[in-house]
């Protein structure tokens, strides 16, 4: 794949993150980009009590972080907790000591991640080929329920994704001749290493195009896999995970009332792999 040997005029003396931000907020595509997945994330979010593992610990942690004034020394129970590094915490603890301590404020760090992640969606696929592609990458995202689902609790997943897309978009706008964007790129790991240690440090293999790519086929690939797994367990196919088997095919097991799950999902896998060859047989402009 050539890269593009001229510098974007867009880009002039600003700084990579202004530059960044200026592209999604002038123009209509990206505003309403923006507007579409803050009303998915953010709907009731704080409706639902949080779940009683990784959101109970994260929030709690969070609080301990004001009751105990420590910022350096995570505490879980008023024991010192270090399976995480603190940036996640930090950042619910700052919004629990401005609008108070509950499951929205809980949640608000993964869903305004979910905005952002959709938001560098858009501009990667813009900027490697073109505004079509990258509205239509949007779209998948959006109607992938387990992004959604994982945007709406408070875990630092989705947080990861949003710092792993920052270094990406950095790395694809190096392309253009601008050294600066290595900052941005830079950056990106640097808040993925804060967020969760060591697993922020592979990001920076990920600046391999091709491993991108492959990384992509192969979560279609095993969406696919899950959901036909699943349809034919339910079925009662002798020698498959059951539907109650949560610890195997979690989260694509449903519950009774739920058979749709599944085949929304095997859905959703078959659109995505479609579509990675698509996009993947356009030229970038």
């Amino acid at each position: 794949m050539a890269r593009i040997a001229t510098v974007s005029p867009s880009v002039g003396n600003e700084f990579p993150m202004k530059a960044a931000i200026d592209q999604v907020l002038t123009h209509r595509a990206g505003l309403a980009v923006i507007a579409a997945s803050a009303v998915l994330l953010f709907w009731r979010l704080g409706q639902n009590e949080l779940a009683s593992w990784d959101e109970a610990i994260y929030a709690q942690v969070s609080k301990e972080i004001l009751s105990s004034g420590d910022w350096v020394t995570l505490h879980w129970g008023h024991r010192t907790w270090f399976e995480k590094p603190p940036l996640f915490m930090w950042a619910t603890a700052i919004l629990y000591k401005w609008f108070g301590v509950n499951e929205l404020w809980s949640r608000v760090g993964s869903a305004l991640s979910g905005v952002g992640v959709a938001a560098l969606t858009y501009l990667i696929g813009k900027k490697i080929y073109d505004r079509p592609v990258g509205l239509g990458a949007v779209l998948i995202l959006l109607t992938t329920p387990h992004f959604v689902s994982s945007a709406r609790i408070a875990t630092t997943d989705i947080a990861l994704t949003c710092f792993v897309y920052l270094a990406v978009y950095g790395y694809v706008r190096t392309w253009e001749g601008d050294t600066r964007w290595w900052y941005l790129a830079w950056t990106g790991i640097a808040l993925a290493v804060i967020l969760a240690s060591v697993v922020g440090a592979v990001t920076a293999m990920l600046l391999q195009r091709y491993v991108i790519i492959v990384t992509t086929a192969l979560a279609g690939a095993w969406t696919i896999m899950v959901g036909g797994l699943t349809i034919a367990a339910s079925r009662g196919v002798e020698g498959l995970p059951t539907p109650g088997d949560t610890w195997i095919l979690y989260p694509f097991t449903p519950a009774t009332e739920q058979r749709w799950v599944p085949v929304a999902w095997l859905s959703l896998g078959l659109i995505g792999a479609i579509a990675q060859l698509w996009f993947g047989g356009r030229k970038r402009k």
